[in-house]
Order: structure tokens, then sequence, then C-alpha cells
């Protein structure tokens, strides 16, 4: 229980950092920009943060838990008969999912935004009479400009955003799997050395 609180506190002081970056971002830019400041930080905007930081701050405490969780779960599998096979399972179908993960990196490496860049810094360049027109958004009127320049900065933001927590899952389950590797040749030989004993 008393780990529970503690990956509770560090969730919640994650979660506040987050909160308070982007209170700082957003001062340091109605400080810079003002206009901007007023299209992008929002009564909903402030919301997504709010939401988005809660998200991180629990993925943050299921993280921790789940380190915990399998570090115990090793453990008691330790205690068994015939352990090692039991880890090398574990390891073979942690090595799938490992597998599934990477062709997921490749597809969104295929899915680059640098095509949609192109596009729109083709438009700003070759077309600068149409990026004065105004679209009607949320009952608010927004230069074409404007949504091709959110839409080049919030695209690559997004898409950086999965592709590094897609590394992020590769990264975690390889470790599991090196556990599962590591601990398995651990119980064999342990395992092999007794058999040999009582022979």
């Amino acid at each position: 229980m008393s780990y529970q609180k503690y990956f509770a506190k560090r969730a919640v002081i994650h979660t506040l950092t987050l909160i308070i970056l982007s209170l700082i971002i957003s001062q340091i830019g109605k400080t810079l920009y003002p206009d901007w400041y007023i299209i992008l930080f929002t009564d909903y905007t402030w919301w997504i943060i709010f939401i988005v930081a809660s998200y991180l701050g629990y993925k943050k405490y299921r993280d921790l838990c789940d380190l915990s969780n399998r570090w115990d779960f090793i453990y008691n599998l330790k205690q068994e008969e015939m352990s090692y096979a039991k880890l090398e399972k574990l390891a073979v179908s942690t090595g799938i999912r490992r597998e599934a993960i990477d062709k997921k990196i490749d597809i969104l490496k295929s899915l680059s935004p640098i095509p949609l860049l192109l596009f729109i810094a083709g438009i700003y360049i070759n077309n600068q009479n149409i990026l004065s027109k105004e679209i009607l958004i949320f009952s608010k009127k927004l230069l074409l400009g404007d949504i091709l320049m959110y839409l080049g900065i919030g695209t690559p933001v997004v898409y950086l955003y999965f592709l590094f927590a897609s590394y992020k899952a590769y990264e975690n389950i390889s470790y599991q799997l090196s556990e599962y590797k590591g601990e398995s040749i651990v119980m064999k030989e342990i395992y092999s050395n007794n058999k040999d004993k009582k022979q």
C-alpha cells in the first residue's frame, strides 16, 4: 500500500509539473504573441491541457504500478517448479508483442508529415493571395494562412507524440523481454545444478 501512495505522489507531481509548464508557456506566449495567445489559449485549450496532463499523470502511475507488479510476479514465479520454462514462454509472447510494436513504428515512419509540410510551404510561397481568405470555425473567423500555420505546427507535434510513445513502448517491452530471458537463464542454471546434486 505504501508503494501505491508513493506512486500516486509521483503521478500528482508529474501532472502538476505539466500544468505549471503549460502556464509558463502560455504567459510567455501572451507577452510575445498576444494575438496568437487569444486564439490558441481558449477555455477549451485549458480543458484539453488539464485532461492531457491528468491522463499522462495517470499513465505514470499505471507504469510504476505495472513495473512493481511485474517484479512481484517474477519473484513469485521463481518460487515455482520449472519456473524457467514459464519464464521462457513469457519471453516468447513478449517478443511477439515487441515485433507488433516494431511494425507500428515502421507504419508511423511511412506516414511522415513532411509531404504535408511541403504542401503548406508551397501554398505560402506560391499562393499568398488566398492566405488572407477568412474561414468560419467555432464561430470565429480565422485566416486560411493562420489555419495552415496551426496545421503545420500541430501535425508534427501529434505525429512526434505518437512516434515517441511507440518508441517508449518498444523500449519498455524490450526491457521486459530482457528481464524474462535473463531470469529464465538463471533459473534454468539453478534447476540444472540442483538436478545434478540429486543425482
